[in-house]
């Protein structure tokens, strides 16, 4: 199974779902929904994960 971008910036920093979750201000089920693709969230919601992973909104959501 391929991990997204998303999923794997959060568990190369050893993150459980709640504390990434937490740091970007969602909800842990927004954030899994995230990570499996089945939503794309806000521009709001990317921007705070692009700056809580500290890498661009392209490399967390559109490789």
């Amino acid at each position: 199974m391929d991990v997204t971008p998303l999923k794997q910036s959060r568990l190369d920093r050893r993150w459980t779902l709640a504390q990434a979750a937490q740091k970007i201000g969602i909800s842990e089920s927004a954030l899994s929904n995230l990570e499996h693709n089945k939503r794309h969230g806000s521009h709001d919601v990317q921007q705070r994960a692009s700056e809580v992973y500290q890498k661009s909104v392209d490399e967390l959501f559109f490789t």
